[in-house]
């Protein structure tokens, strides 16, 4: 009970309450009520209050989260009490006998407070009663023993009421509370003590681990007749209080009533950390308008042809790449429908071949020289010069090899390795003039700049005079020697033709 000040005055209790994993545990141990509010709860009540009725002491348990709470208080349980008496004090009978009348009940209702009160949980914010339903699984008492790491970080002993049944002996209601790092255990106990009569107790345990997904509550009720109980205790018992009790006395006073109920506390679907999470999912019909979207570009671009799995993999973390990098994935465009927020796509131009290094052109002008005039004329050679090249072709090879023929690796390697220095040398983008790019004097075998066999379209017309040509006799003008700076520009262009095809993939 709350503590006497000097002059015999109550001295009300601070508020305590603690904090963990969401939970927030409150007891509060007040003041017993004053004359004008124990005149208003007997008004209210309809019956005669207990001695000392700590009106504003509870404990409340809630977690904001779970929209979960849990609450004590005396007024509840006062409530509950029943209408009738139920039990007689010892003396009554021979009341009843001395009586030269019978005696009326003067109190409509249960005098010894018995009332089967077990708490009440309830909503959050509204408040609405949350009902429990019958299970068979218990309490495991076992794991609420004193263990290494569970240990006690808060605990509060409330007392509701408190009455001695006009010197016949006692009634108290209480609820203690702990909480562990682990979970929490709430015990509320009415002990009724009738002397002469009977010992009553009805106890409300409530159980909760952290994490799980309810909370047991386990109602008993016992009562023994006083003197069996009294004759299951020992003269050394008797003399230290053991009557007064209840701890003492439980093992004593048999269970007459149990019951075990679950509470369901899960959170809502749409709550996260103890906050309601409003996560705006795209509509279906904006799912499926940007699937066809995708599908048109694919198909516009490789037809009908199905990509093998790796190139889809591939093409995915290309698009989630560019869509991460610009932005698109952190903000939605406020009135632009997937169809119009799609930029059309420029028309991909078709790959531009690379000139090999026998690919010759003639340039031709009409009525001025050819740089003037800009005109290019391809010539095409005749099947003798044909034949000619692929002759001395023949006979170049014959002479370093023999009568061997090449294997088809072999035929790849040197390929590899003309391109290779086709490249880097940068004549694919320039264009030299054709007195340079003539092949050696038959009898020349030059191991490191070997001379691949002219292919059919690779065709170029080559006049080759001993004497020194005059202007009427040239039929072909050599083009001018391109500067550094052309050919640097060139191998620009052509790299970012190349890389905005392929990206910055790197050919195998």
């Amino acid at each position: 009970p709350p503590e006497r000040r000097d002059d015999g005055g109550e001295k009300p209790a601070a508020p305590s309450s603690f904090s963990i994993k969401g939970w927030t545990f409150e007891g509060e141990n007040r003041p017993i009520l004053s004359t004008h509010e124990t005149d208003r709860w007997t008004k209210d009540l309809e019956m005669t209050l207990p001695e000392m009725v700590f009106g504003e002491s509870h404990l409340t348990i809630r977690n904001e989260g779970l929209e979960f709470k849990y609450s004590f208080n005396a007024r509840d349980a006062l409530k509950a009490c029943s209408k009738e008496a139920g039990i007689k004090v010892s003396m009554s009978q021979s009341w009843m006998r001395n009586a030269e009348q019978d005696i009326p009940d003067a109190q409509p209702f249960d005098w010894t407070y018995s009332t089967p009160y077990r708490g009440a949980a309830s909503s959050l914010p509204g408040g609405l009663p949350i009902e429990p339903t019958e299970t068979q699984d218990r309490i495991d008492f076992e794991s609420l023993k004193p263990r290494p790491g569970d240990e006690i970080l808060w605990s509060a002993d409330v007392y509701l009421f408190q009455d001695e049944l006009h010197d016949n002996g006692d009634s108290t209601l209480q609820v203690r509370i702990r909480v562990t790092p682990n979970y929490f255990y709430v015990l509320q106990r009415l002990f009724v003590r009738v002397d002469k009569v009977i010992f009553r107790l009805k106890e409300t345990r409530l159980h909760h681990r952290f994490g799980d997904p309810h909370a047991l509550r386990q109602y008993t009720e016992r009562d023994e007749d006083y003197d069996t109980v009294v004759a299951a205790c020992t003269p050394k018992e008797l003399r230290d209080g053991v009557l007064h009790d209840a701890n003492a006395l439980l093992e004593r006073i048999p269970v007459r009533f149990d019951t075990t109920q679950k509470f369901q506390i899960t959170p809502p679907p749409d709550l996260a950390d103890g906050k309601r999470a409003a996560v705006q999912q795209p509509l279906q019909s904006e799912i499926d308008a940007q699937t066809q979207i995708a599908e048109q570009k694919f198909k516009k671009k490789f037809g009908n042809m199905r990509p093998a799995a790796g190139a889809l993999m591939q093409r995915q973390k290309k698009h989630e790449t560019r869509y991460f990098d610009s932005g698109d994935a952190f903000m939605k465009k406020a009135g632009v429908t997937p169809q119009d927020d799609v930029k059309p796509e420029a028309e991909e131009e078709p790959p531009q071949p690379v000139l090999s290094e026998e690919d010759r052109v003639e340039r031709t002008s009409s009525g001025g020289n050819a740089a003037d005039s800009g005109s290019v004329k391809v010539v095409q050679p005749s099947q003798s010069e044909i034949d000619e090249q692929t002759r001395l072709a023949e006979e170049k090879f014959k002479k370093k090899f023999g009568n061997m023929k090449p294997s088809a690796g072999a035929l790849m390697q040197r390929q590899k390795k003309h391109e290779t220095r086709y490249f880097d040398s940068g004549d694919a983008f320039s264009h030299k003039a054709k007195s340079e790019r003539l092949p050696q004097a038959p009898g020349v075998d030059d191991e490191e700049s070997p001379q691949p066999v002219l292919s059919e379209e690779d065709r170029v017309e080559r006049v080759v005079s001993t004497a020194p040509p005059s202007e009427s006799s040239l039929k072909l003008q050599a083009p001018p020697q391109p500067s550094h700076a052309e050919i640097e520009e060139q191998t620009r262009v052509a790299e970012e033709k190349f890389k905005k095809k392929f990206g910055n993939m790197k050919p195998s």
